[in-house]
Protein backbone atom coordinates (compact mmCIF):
# COMPACT_ATOMS: atom_id res chain seq x y z
CA UNK A 1 0.00 0.00 0.00
CA UNK A 2 2.94 1.92 0.64
CA UNK A 3 3.98 2.03 -3.16
CA UNK A 4 0.11 3.68 -3.54
CA UNK A 5 -0.60 6.02 -0.87
CA UNK A 6 1.32 8.85 1.01
CA UNK A 7 0.34 7.37 4.44
CA UNK A 8 0.13 3.65 5.94
CA UNK A 9 -1.29 2.82 8.82
CA UNK A 10 -1.26 -0.28 9.65
CA UNK A 11 -3.82 -2.15 13.15
CA UNK A 12 -3.24 -5.10 14.37
CA UNK A 13 -4.46 -6.85 18.07
CA UNK A 14 -1.44 -9.02 18.46
CA UNK A 15 1.82 -6.89 19.73
CA UNK A 16 3.94 -9.11 18.39
CA UNK A 17 2.97 -8.73 14.54
CA UNK A 18 3.14 -4.55 15.11
CA UNK A 19 6.42 -4.80 16.52
CA UNK A 20 7.65 -7.13 13.30
CA UNK A 21 5.71 -4.15 11.19
CA UNK A 22 8.21 -1.50 12.90
CA UNK A 23 11.11 -3.58 13.08
CA UNK A 24 10.65 -4.19 8.76
CA UNK A 25 9.94 -0.22 9.03
CA UNK A 26 12.76 0.72 10.70
CA UNK A 27 15.68 -1.56 9.38
CA UNK A 28 13.97 -2.62 5.78
CA UNK A 29 14.46 -6.64 6.92
CA UNK A 30 14.00 -8.92 10.07
CA UNK A 31 15.13 -12.29 10.20
CA UNK A 32 13.10 -15.49 10.90
CA UNK A 33 12.95 -18.94 11.54
CA UNK A 34 10.97 -21.30 9.07
CA UNK A 35 9.94 -24.61 10.71
CA UNK A 36 11.00 -27.59 8.91
CA UNK A 37 9.80 -30.08 11.37
CA UNK A 38 9.56 -30.40 15.02
CA UNK A 39 11.81 -27.72 16.36
CA UNK A 40 14.02 -27.45 13.18
CA UNK A 41 14.07 -24.81 11.16
CA UNK A 42 15.95 -22.45 8.75
CA UNK A 43 16.84 -19.15 9.17
CA UNK A 44 15.76 -16.97 6.33
CA UNK A 45 15.36 -12.78 5.93
CA UNK A 46 12.51 -10.92 5.25
CA UNK A 47 13.37 -7.52 3.36
CA UNK A 48 11.30 -4.74 2.42
CA UNK A 49 11.93 -3.88 -0.99
CA UNK A 50 14.16 -0.77 -1.56
CA UNK A 51 11.26 1.39 -3.51
CA UNK A 52 9.12 0.92 -0.81
CA UNK A 53 9.60 4.47 1.12
CA UNK A 54 8.81 3.32 4.69
CA UNK A 55 8.69 6.43 6.03
CA UNK A 56 4.88 6.75 5.00
CA UNK A 57 4.19 3.63 6.83
CA UNK A 58 3.01 3.64 11.02
CA UNK A 59 2.17 0.65 12.72
CA UNK A 60 0.24 0.16 16.19
CA UNK A 61 -2.13 -1.90 18.31
CA UNK A 62 -5.38 -1.99 18.65
CA UNK A 63 -8.87 -3.40 18.62
CA UNK A 64 -10.74 -3.36 15.20
CA UNK A 65 -13.89 -3.69 17.47
CA UNK A 66 -13.03 -0.86 19.30
CA UNK A 67 -10.89 1.69 17.27
CA UNK A 68 -9.28 5.06 18.55
CA UNK A 69 -11.83 8.04 17.18
CA UNK A 70 -8.69 9.84 16.23
CA UNK A 71 -7.94 7.76 13.92
CA UNK A 72 -9.48 9.80 10.77
CA UNK A 73 -10.33 8.93 7.71
CA UNK A 74 -8.49 7.45 4.67
CA UNK A 75 -8.82 6.53 0.93
CA UNK A 76 -8.06 3.02 1.52
CA UNK A 77 -8.93 0.36 4.22
CA UNK A 78 -7.47 -3.42 4.23
CA UNK A 79 -8.91 -5.65 6.18
CA UNK A 80 -7.39 -8.86 5.30
CA UNK A 81 -8.68 -11.91 6.79
CA UNK A 82 -9.94 -10.29 9.94
CA UNK A 83 -13.91 -10.20 10.23
CA UNK A 84 -14.19 -14.05 10.99
CA UNK A 85 -11.57 -13.46 13.94
CA UNK A 86 -13.27 -10.71 15.79
CA UNK A 87 -15.62 -11.09 18.14
CA UNK A 88 -17.98 -8.63 17.11
CA UNK A 89 -17.62 -8.25 13.54
CA UNK A 90 -20.85 -5.84 13.89
CA UNK A 91 -18.52 -3.34 15.78
CA UNK A 92 -16.45 -2.94 13.33
CA UNK A 93 -18.57 -2.83 10.41
CA UNK A 94 -21.03 0.04 11.66
CA UNK A 95 -17.36 1.94 12.39
CA UNK A 96 -16.48 1.56 8.54
CA UNK A 97 -18.17 4.78 7.48
CA UNK A 98 -16.14 7.07 9.08
CA UNK A 99 -12.80 5.28 8.43
CA UNK A 100 -13.13 5.07 4.80
CA UNK A 101 -12.96 8.56 3.31
CA UNK A 102 -16.66 9.77 0.62
CA UNK A 103 -15.30 7.96 -2.58
CA UNK A 104 -12.46 5.68 -0.81
CA UNK A 105 -11.60 2.10 -0.98
CA UNK A 106 -13.02 -0.83 1.10
CA UNK A 107 -11.38 -4.11 0.69
CA UNK A 108 -12.67 -7.07 2.80
CA UNK A 109 -11.05 -10.75 2.25
CA UNK A 110 -12.52 -13.81 4.09
CA UNK A 111 -13.30 -17.17 4.40
CA UNK A 112 -15.82 -16.78 6.33
CA UNK A 113 -14.60 -18.93 8.50
CA UNK A 114 -16.99 -18.94 11.60
CA UNK A 115 -15.99 -20.39 14.78
CA UNK A 116 -17.29 -19.94 18.31
CA UNK A 117 -13.58 -19.74 19.91
CA UNK A 118 -13.15 -15.79 18.43
CA UNK A 119 -16.91 -15.05 17.51
CA UNK A 120 -19.82 -16.10 19.81
CA UNK A 121 -22.31 -17.56 17.46
CA UNK A 122 -24.84 -14.57 17.49
CA UNK A 123 -22.53 -12.21 16.20
CA UNK A 124 -22.13 -14.27 13.21
CA UNK A 125 -22.11 -12.90 9.79
CA UNK A 126 -22.90 -16.29 8.07
CA UNK A 127 -23.18 -19.63 8.28
CA UNK A 128 -25.85 -20.85 10.08
CA UNK A 129 -29.84 -20.82 9.42
CA UNK A 130 -32.42 -18.39 10.24
CA UNK A 131 -35.67 -18.99 12.18
CA UNK A 132 -37.52 -19.80 9.24
CA UNK A 133 -34.63 -22.00 7.95
CA UNK A 134 -33.09 -20.16 5.34
CA UNK A 135 -29.39 -20.06 4.83
CA UNK A 136 -27.39 -17.12 6.41
CA UNK A 137 -23.87 -16.25 3.99
CA UNK A 138 -21.55 -13.70 5.20
CA UNK A 139 -21.53 -11.53 1.79
CA UNK A 140 -25.31 -11.16 2.00
CA UNK A 141 -25.36 -9.57 5.28
CA UNK A 142 -22.05 -7.56 4.13
CA UNK A 143 -24.32 -6.25 1.24
CA UNK A 144 -27.16 -5.27 3.50
CA UNK A 145 -25.14 -3.57 5.86
CA UNK A 146 -23.00 -2.09 3.85
CA UNK A 147 -25.45 -0.88 1.27
CA UNK A 148 -26.97 2.43 2.82
CA UNK A 149 -22.76 3.79 2.23
CA UNK A 150 -21.29 2.01 -0.31
CA UNK A 151 -21.23 -0.02 -3.45
CA UNK A 152 -19.66 -3.71 -4.55
CA UNK A 153 -17.12 -2.85 -7.48
CA UNK A 154 -16.02 -6.72 -7.53
CA UNK A 155 -15.65 -9.47 -5.92
CA UNK A 156 -13.39 -12.46 -6.45
CA UNK A 157 -11.99 -15.35 -5.00
CA UNK A 158 -7.79 -15.29 -3.55
CA UNK A 159 -6.02 -18.38 -2.78
CA UNK A 160 -3.55 -18.09 0.47
CA UNK A 161 -1.15 -20.48 1.52
CA UNK A 162 0.47 -20.63 4.97
CA UNK A 163 3.33 -22.62 5.37
CA UNK A 164 3.44 -24.52 8.54
CA UNK A 165 6.58 -27.18 8.11
CA UNK A 166 8.03 -27.89 4.82
CA UNK A 167 5.86 -30.26 4.59
CA UNK A 168 2.69 -29.24 5.88
CA UNK A 169 0.62 -25.81 4.61
CA UNK A 170 -2.89 -24.13 5.20
CA UNK A 171 -4.61 -23.66 1.91
CA UNK A 172 -7.50 -21.80 1.95
CA UNK A 173 -9.68 -19.68 -0.19
CA UNK A 174 -10.56 -15.81 0.69
CA UNK A 175 -13.46 -14.33 -0.99
CA UNK A 176 -12.37 -10.97 -1.67
CA UNK A 177 -14.30 -7.88 -2.00
CA UNK A 178 -14.04 -4.00 -3.06
CA UNK A 179 -16.37 -1.38 -2.38
CA UNK A 180 -16.28 2.14 -2.88
CA UNK A 181 -17.85 4.77 0.10
CA UNK A 182 -20.18 7.23 -1.08
CA UNK A 183 -19.82 10.91 -1.66
CA UNK A 184 -22.94 11.86 0.15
Amino acid sequence: MARVFQEVVGIDYSLSFVSACNQLKEKGQLPYCALTEGELGTQHMAVVPTDIDRTRCFFRQGDACNLSSDLGSFGCVLAANLICRLPDPFAFFHRLPELVAPGGILVITSPYTWLEEFTPKSRWLGGYKDVSGNEVRGFDTMKRVFSPHFELLAEKNEPIVIRETARKHQWTMAHMTIWRRGTF
